[in-house]
């Protein structure tokens, strides 16, 4: 009889299972809830996962097979997740005008979620078992690779400053070292690694280079500098991959001796040793290194041949030292008049801070570029070789619209202004005592005193010559002569800055060519003078605490750029005096009118 009943027990459980299922799934209320919780659990584990995963990647480890099958499956489970809970709402719908429950979309719905609460419920099993998501890769060596692949920069900190300011971009991985004297491998690899954000944990040298670099080589952005290196450096054996087989690492190295950053892989074997003449020419000076490297560059053995020849017949012909040979060669270069000219305008002016707006109102007054006729025009071919000059490392860039020039480039373009071109310039601070003699001073076409200390001015400066003249003042006490410009009827360019001038001097009338008047920061009250000055293209105001723009203004119809920023003072421009002004092209007021 307990046979019989234990029979009847499993026929029950075996017919009436089934049916108890079926109709569980259509109250599939249960089964939602199942799910929504173990997704949670899952997406927690997964987020541990995740984060193990990248601190291993930092450490350049390699992630195991399984937790990246595992990684992309839970991806799928939580998008099906997403899908079936979503389709949970279709299960509210009612049929029969709403009088009975939809019973077979509730059965398709709760038989996925259930089939994909069940999938959830593996994955959290799998995902609680890891123990470790990394190893270690196999060592290898690197192979003997010879430095190549990258250029040589003067050691100068504030330079340095200004590419890091430059590179600081998200797509850039950037790290900086910067060496001593005798550079500490373990050191510099130590510091790369912090800034890739992850730990060396090899005890040898050669197991940190090769972490190191097989870290950096899965960069696809990363600029590595070596500052100031004094001795000659494998980067092999710091770690850091180098040559055109890894576009992704660029390295900048930058010594004061030329042996620790030359070039030993040059290809052309009949080109190696007129290379090395050619750098011993430099005098060792990494600057120039790079200028004339700049100057040189893919150029063949003739070329080089013939840069050889001119720097020994400079050497020869002794312009001062070898320092100045390289740099004559590097200007010698230089493609046209146009670029040559605005180099060595700017070793007229203050060599650490140069705005290219002062050299667009300079250029446009010289009349420097040829077939111009537009102040845009002008601007586009001045930012253009500006451009130029920087690319061949005699000019510096910088931010604000600002560029510099290294102290060497600037006294020999100085030198070169004053040989070539009979300028008479002298750097800011010196001491001008006495002014030169007649016979000079009548072959000067330019004269640049950018903020000398000048005893005074002579009377009527006779230069019959002379179509720039360029002073800024520090001296309150300095007065201008009245006849002083009679005798310079030739002059284009003027720009005297921070000068005194409640009169403007009378001998400006006698300036028909000037078409640059600069006479910013001065305090000025009658300037209606200047409405004289017919040929004038520019005009600067700037800071002269002006009251009122005369109506003699509207007599300059060539004027294309008129700056009157930073006059608070100014009250009145009267009417129609700019729509008069019908070459202009652009005007500053910015900071005026704010009394």
């Amino acid at each position: 009889m307990e046979i019989v009943g234990s029979m009847a027990s499993t026929v029950v459980e075996l017919l009436f299972e089934p049916i108890r299922r079926s109709v569980t799934r259509v109250f599939y209320y249960r089964n939602v809830k199942s799910l929504e919780t173990h997704m949670e659990e899952l997406s927690d584990i997964k987020t541990r996962v995740q984060r193990s995963v990248e601190e291993a990647i930092n450490k350049s480890e390699f992630i195991h097979d399984d937790v990246e099958k595992w990684l992309a499956s839970v991806g799928v489970i939580t998008e099906e997740a997403d899908r079936v809970l979503k389709d949970k709402d279709k299960a509210e719908k009612r049929c029969f005008m709403g009088l009975f429950p939809n019973l077979m979309t509730r059965y398709r719905v709760s038989t996925e979620i259930e089939s994909t609460d069940e999938e959830a419920v593996k994955m959290i099993s799998l995902g609680e078992k890891f123990e470790r998501v990394s190893y270690l890769p196999a060592r290898r060596g690197i192979g003997d690779r010879s430095v190549k692949d990258y250029e040589a920069f003067e050691s100068r900190r504030h330079v340095l400053d200004e590419i890091l300011e430059a590179l600081k971009d998200n797509d850039v991985n950037l790290v900086g070292v910067w060496g001593s004297l005798t550079p500490d491998l373990r050191r510099i690899q130590g510091e790369i690694a912090d800034g890739l954000g992850f730990k060396l944990e090899a005890e040898t040298d050669r197991g940190r280079a090769e972490r190191l670099c097989e870290r950096l080589e899965r960069e696809t952005k990363v600029l590595v500098i070596l500052d100031d290196i004094w001795e000659r450096l494998d980067l092999d054996d710091v770690g850091i991959p180098s040559g055109s087989d890894n576009r992704g690492c660029k390295i900048l190295m930058t010594s004061r001796d030329r042996n620790a950053l030359y070039r030993d892989d040059i290809e052309n074997p009949d080109l190696k040793p007129v290379a090395v003449e050619v750098a011993k020419r430099c005098a060792g000076l990494p600057i120039l290194l790079v200028i004339v490297a700049s100057a040189l560059k893919d150029g063949d053995l003739s070329e080089w041949k013939d840069a050889l020849e001119r720097l020994k017949r400079f050497d020869k012909e002794d312009i001062d030292s070898p320092v100045n040979s390289a740099l004559e060669l590097s200007y010698t270069s230089l493609k046209g008049d146009e670029i040559k000219s605005v180099f060595l305008l700017c070793g007229q002016l203050i060599p650490h801070c140069i705005p290219i707006h002062y050299l667009l109102k300079y250029t446009v007054g010289l009349g420097l570029f040829k077939r111009i006729s537009t102040l845009e025009e002008a601007r586009h071919r001045l930012n253009k070789l500006v451009n130029d000059l920087i690319a061949c490392c005699l000019l510096e860039g910088g931010a604000d619209r600002i560029v510099k020039m290294h102290h060497v480039l600037h006294y020999f373009a100085a030198s070169v202004a004053s040989r070539d071109h009979h300028v008479f310039t002298s750097s800011s601070g010196t001491v001008v005592r006495e002014w030169p003699a007649k016979d000079m001073l009548e072959q000067y076409s330019a004269i640049s005193l950018p903020y000398c200390k000048i005893s005074g001015l002579p009377e009527v400066l006779n230069c019959p010559k002379l179509e720039s003249f360029i002073l800024y003042n520090r001296d309150p006490s300095l007065k201008i002569p009245d006849c002083l410009f009679q005798g310079t009827k030739t002059l284009q360019l003027m720009d005297m800055g921070r000068v005194q001038l409640p009169t403007l001097p009378s001998s400006l009338q006698f300036l028909e060519k000037l078409q640059t008047l600069c006479l910013d920061y001065c305090g000025l009250r009658d300037i209606a003078l200047i409405g004289e000055l017919k040929m004038l293209k520019v005009l600067s105001l700037i800071g002269s605490n002006i009251v009122r723009l005369p109506r003699e203004i509207g007599q300059l119809t060539r004027l294309q750029l008129l700056d009157l920023r930073h006059n608070p003072t100014l009250e009145i421009i009267p009417p129609n005096v700019l729509s008069c002004l019908t070459q202009l092209e652009d005007l500053y007021m910015e900071n005026s009118f704010l009394q």
